[in-house]
């Protein structure tokens, strides 16, 4: 745990080594089988026909009203009351619903109820995604010893992404989704390299892996991984999108109709906490365009339907509060609770145990802080039909 609160600060003093070289940049810049499946069951509507994200309209004032936002924050409720460092959720498409702790991987079968399926003490669990069967997650492990360091030369190039390989490994690993959360098993699949604290993960509809790099760092980046050989799985990992195309410090991402959404932390703007998207094109990414933004910062996201409009909702970790947001862009709806303490996640819901106008939110607290009674939970919030 020390060793975890150490890379949370060394985070924060990169980010205030690297303002000016952010300025610069800115400046200048259930049975898992299908391997591709690109109907999401939370982008449809109750018909059972999928909303096109394409045609996205801006949400106006009677899209919801102040008293049912106020109603929805208060009736937010309690899911799991303790699940310790709570950081990231998914849904697979049979509606299974994962988190992510602080050193933990668990499957929610109900209320209250949860099966832990891998532990590491010294592990660092982010964001998950399914291609085909299996169920993908970004792990990172302390190593056994760590070797000199010359933060002179960081300094002076401003490129921090190998600092944190001195004392961590940084890894994807995989279970497979036909089995039960009690017969999982996860293997590592590859070492990410070139990396600095790789985040959330999101898959496309050809299988590949997006994987979010650089909370805090000013020159972050989205990596792709191609996974050629799903049963033995080769995987070349590639540079997405780097900063110099927007992506300063990415964080949560969810792919919809071909887009990634993404949201990212921009220093040198009074606005930091932004909500982007950029299409891909051939599988490559095309023009970053910023959507929302707003003081503070943002973690995960989530695209669904709701009330038969396409919706992003995002987690305001600083904010304590959640967010919808048009994929066209516009102004925000920000949803307040009391009971909410630095979310770092949320999602539509779907599947048997949840309807999709309900929305599970991680709530981590406290950075690192396994035991209090703030964050350290999953909730639950009704958004009124």
């Amino acid at each position: 745990m020390v060793l975890k609160k150490i890379i949370s600060i060394i985070s924060i003093i990169l980010s205030i080594l690297t303002i000016a070289c952010q300025a610069d940049d800115a400046a200048t810049t259930g049975v898992e089988s299908d391997l591709h499946e690109t109907t999401d069951p939370a982008i449809s509507n109750s018909t059972g026909t999928t909303q096109s994200f394409e045609n996205a309209v801006s949400l106006d004032d009677d899209f919801m009203t102040d008293d049912e936002r106020s109603s929805a924050g208060k009736g937010a409720t309690t899911l799991v009351k303790k699940l310790p460092d709570a950081e990231n959720a998914f849904f697979t498409r049979s509606g299974r619903l994962f988190i992510t702790g602080g050193n933990a991987v668990y499957e929610i079968t109900g209320e209250d109820s949860s099966v832990r399926i891998f532990y590491d003490s010294t592990g660092i669990f982010g964001g998950m995604a399914q291609s085909g069967k299996w169920l993908y997650v970004v792990y990172a492990t302390m190593k056994d010893s760590m070797s000199a360091v010359d933060l002179n030369s960081f300094i002076a190039t401003g490129d921090f992404s190998s600092l944190t390989d001195i004392f961590l490994k940084k890894t994807v690993i995989r279970a497979d989704l036909s089995l039960a959360a009690e017969d999982m098993v996860f293997e590592e699949v590859c070492v990410l390299g070139d990396v600095f604290l790789p985040n959330g993960m999101a898959a496309d509809s050809d299988g590949n892996i997006y994987i979010t790099d650089g909370p805090f760092l000013p020159k972050g980046q989205i990596i792709r991984l191609v996974i050629t050989d799903p049963v033995k799985p080769v995987v070349k990992q590639e540079p997405w999108l780097t900063y110099k195309d927007g992506a300063y410090s990415p964080n949560g991402i969810v792919i919809r109709d071909n887009v990634v959404y993404f949201t990212d932390f921009v220093m040198a703007s009074a606005k930091s906490a932004q909500v982007k998207k950029v299409p891909i094109v051939n599988g490559r990414p095309g023009t970053v365009e910023t959507i929302y933004s707003a003081a503070g910062l943002f973690d995960d996201l989530d695209a669904g339907i709701y009330r038969n409009t396409p919706v992003l909702v995002v987690a305001d970790y600083a904010g304590n509060s959640i967010i919808l947001v048009s994929p066209s862009g516009g102004t925000g709806m920000k949803i307040y609770s009391s009971m909410l303490s630095s979310p770092s996640s949320v999602h539509f819901g779907t599947g048997v145990l949840f309807d999709t106008n309900e929305l599970i939110i991680t709530e981590k607290g406290l950075l690192y802080d396994y035991y209090s009674t703030l964050g350290n939970r999953v909730d639950l919030m009704t958004l009124p039909e």
